[in-house]
């Protein structure tokens, strides 16, 4: 059955209200212009290159302020009077968090591109329609003025004034409207479909541009958010995050079966660097050893900073050592010595954490 020209009518005022048809007043040049390729999408963009997975992941790290941090060097810490060595039953887990930034854009949205001024203020007529409006393919072109004369004389047979001076609000404040029957009902039942096909789902979506949402958009607002965060998040700032990234070390190392003091882990930082603590695994060993920390403090001679023997000074059933690595440029190692010979080289495996303070 087919819907009648008035109730199409009808559907159509109900869609498109008075507030809603407001709301394109707030799509201005201005606002639309901050969509621009080269503007707002540039600058997120930019934010997103530089604020990358990892780096935002590692904010997580700064969970207390940097100035209630220690401010002591090594220089602090070796001339300290008592120094004990620390010696937890297990090692500290590093977890990463993995942070990921997602976005969408929609077909619909990059239309809005083409909202730069009202619809309503261009032509509809092409050039085809003013030629055939002015004369017939037949007509000789050499006088514009006769030929128009001859095209409108026949309508000019009243005076503009005795015409409706009306307005578009003159007719919406009309109390009863009635719409007379057009040439063809079927262009009114396009605009209906056009407008939603699906319960006035399109005309009611124009109730979400809101004059404070479209107000963001002034340079004022988001605009300016964003050029503040770009100022103070800067790509060197930006490149900094990454200093917050901890590298783990691991290895094997191969005690010899006599009683020479060897090295076992040998530390030479390239930078000033956050060292967590050292771990061994002393289980393969059967005999006394023992455990040497050395400092370069002048940072060229290896100077002896603290000592204990294993398993006698450590927790019974111990089978690792826990060493608190200095944070520092300063080349520091941990040696082992044998009491009596093994007897056979015995793997010993170990591991640290480093994160850069330069």
């Amino acid at each position: 059955m087919q819907i009648g020209l008035g109730q199409r009518t009808q559907t159509l005022i109900e869609r498109i209200t008075a507030s809603r048809a407001a709301r394109l007043d707030e799509i201005t040049a201005a606002r639309m212009a901050e969509l621009d390729a080269a503007n707002m999408p540039a600058d997120l963009d930019t934010l997103l290159a530089r604020l990358t997975a990892a780096r935002a992941a590692n904010l997580d790290n700064l969970d207390a302020l940097i100035s209630s941090r220690s401010s002591h060097g090594p220089a602090d810490i070796w001339t300290q009077a008592t120094r004990t060595l620390t010696n937890p039953a297990t090692a500290s887990d590093l977890n990463n968090m993995q942070v990921g930034i997602s976005g969408t854009a929609g077909g619909r949205a990059a239309k809005l591109d083409n909202l730069d001024v009202l619809v309503s203020s261009r032509s509809s007529h092409s050039p085809a329609d003013v030629r055939q409006s002015v004369c017939s393919p037949t007509d000789p072109v050499d006088s514009i003025g006769r030929l128009m004369y001859d095209r409108v004389r026949g309508y000019l047979d009243a005076a503009v004034s005795s015409r409706s001076s009306h307005g578009p609000a003159d007719i919406w404040t009309q109390a009863t409207r009635t719409l007379t029957n057009p040439a063809s009902a079927q262009d009114l039942a396009n605009m209906q479909v056009a407008i939603s096909p699906t319960a006035g789902g399109r005309a009611a979506a124009l109730d979400e541009i809101t004059a404070a949402r479209m107000a963001e958009l002034d340079a004022v607002n988001m605009p300016a958010d964003i050029d503040t965060l770009l100022a103070r998040l800067t790509a060197t700032r930006a490149a900094y995050l990454d200093n917050l990234i901890g590298t783990q070390t691991a290895g094997t190392y191969s005690h010899p079966s006599g009683t020479t003091e060897s090295d076992a882990v040998v530390v030479t930082p390239a930078e000033l660097g956050k060292y967590e603590k050292l771990v061994l695994d002393l289980s393969n060993l059967t005999q006394t050893t023992t455990v040497r920390t050395y400092v370069q403090v002048d940072g060229t001679n290896y100077r002896l900073i603290d000592a204990a023997e294993y398993p006698t000074d450590f927790p019974t059933n111990a089978k690792g050592v826990v060493i608190e690595l200095t944070p520092s440029n300063r080349a520091q190692k941990v040696t082992l010595q044998s009491a009596v010979a093994e007897g056979v080289a015995v793997d010993v495996p170990y591991f640290y954490v480093v994160r850069s303070l330069a």
